[in-house]
């Protein structure tokens, strides 16, 4: 799982760093390629509804919804694309971290007008509810990266993976030894 949303956050900083905003970053747009060798690769695809920020290239009216309820942001659901930003995305991550490790979806309901009066107006039950167990440094993670406001969120795909190689201490070379199939030193 850290090794999945360590490589999304790696993806996403890219594009992040070029002014893209992937918009629909949802688990079906996560490809999860073995690499020759061993190890596993992660692809974020689908960049269908990205937005270049600042460009006049690509326009998208106000008040209009792209994307997928389940993984939106707040200002996402609000349609307010002016508000939209890298945030935007890394709430998303979190969405998706929640529901990895939970098997829960933060947000859910019988319809979409139900799914998204949730994502603006109410909090995910607490995934330390969900998941007693799970380690608090990893449950305040997930709190930070879903907050309604973008303020309070990771300023970075990177803020959020350096939180994560904290959180994991020494299980983080793990982590790392996952993604090459081999031994990493140093």
């Amino acid at each position: 799982t850290a090794s999945i949303i360590r490589q999304v956050c790696m993806a996403l900083d890219a594009a992040h760093e070029e002014s893209v905003v992937h918009r629909d970053l949802k688990p079906e747009n996560i490809f999860l390629c073995a690499r020759r060798g061993g190890g596993v690769a992660v692809k974020v695809m689908d960049f269908g509804v990205s937005k270049v920020l600042s460009s006049d290239s690509v326009v998208t009216a106000h008040s209009t919804l792209l994307g997928t309820p389940w993984y939106m942001a707040p200002e996402q659901a609000e349609g307010k694309v002016d508000k939209m930003d890298h945030r935007t995305d890394l709430f998303s991550v979190g969405l998706i971290l929640y529901h990895m490790l939970s098997g829960k979806m933060p947000f859910d309901g019988d319809n979409v007008p139900a799914i998204l009066f949730q994502v603006v107006y109410s909090t995910p039950e607490p995934i330390g509810e969900v998941m007693p167990d799970l380690p608090k440094p990893v449950q305040e993670i997930i709190t930070k990266a879903v907050s309604k406001e973008m303020e309070e969120r990771y300023q970075s795909a990177e803020a959020l993976v350096k939180a994560l190689e904290e959180a994991l201490g020494d299980q983080w070379k793990e982590v790392l030894i996952h993604e090459v199939g081999t031994e990493v030193t140093g």
